[in-house]
């Protein structure tokens, strides 16, 4: 009965320990990176990237220390980097050296499928898979679609300029998405 006792009290502080241990560990390796003083301790900026103003959120935190900033979301430290040059280093040159394997890609990949090539934890085998997306993806191709592209822009500006016309609220995020799902459905 002690033992399980022991245990059960034992386990829990080790578990924090560790915590503790991996956190101070973070901060002295990240700490050259610049980031946001304030965040909640332990979710960070949550309450920020939940509002909805994400994308102003952080092209503020852009313009204010640069083109690579962390901070941390729920329990983890996030380095974003807007650096084009930074990002082809991530994502094609030196992609060995970055893995994608934690919480974030697991939800996701649990929506979306395990596969598909933004949640493809393989470096390998998103490497295969984005050169064979790529080839759809060229001049000699895209230009077929050009005249669907342009019909359906037409016809989706049209349409904003009539709701414009008589103060109609717009939905744009909403029209958008319609609007490529018309593409694809053409094409």
């Amino acid at each position: 009965m002690v033992s399980i006792l022991v245990l059960v009290i034992t386990l829990p502080l080790l578990l924090l320990g560790y915590l503790v241990y991996a956190r101070q560990r973070n901060e002295r390796l990240l700490s050259h990176i610049p980031t946001p003083g304030g965040g909640h301790p332990i979710f960070g900026y949550a309450k920020e990237m939940r509002t909805g103003e994400t994308g102003k959120w952080t092209g503020e935190l852009i313009k204010k220390y640069g083109r690579v900033v962390r901070y941390r979301f729920l329990w983890y430290d996030y380095i974003m980097i807007s650096d084009p040059e930074m990002v082809k280093q991530v994502l094609l040159s030196k992609e060995h050296h970055f893995t994608k394997q934690f919480f974030l890609y697991e939800m996701v990949a649990s929506i979306f499928g395990k596969e598909g090539l933004v949640t493809i934890t393989s470096v390998d085998h998103h490497k295969f898979t984005r050169k064979l997306v790529a080839q759809a993806f060229t001049y000699s191709n895209l230009k077929l679609y050009f005249p669907i592209f342009t019909g359906l822009g037409q016809k989706l500006l049209s349409r904003w300029d009539e709701c414009a016309s008589s103060h109609t609220r717009v939905e744009v995020s909403e029209d958008l998405s319609l609007c490529t799902m018309d593409i694809i459905g053409r094409a």
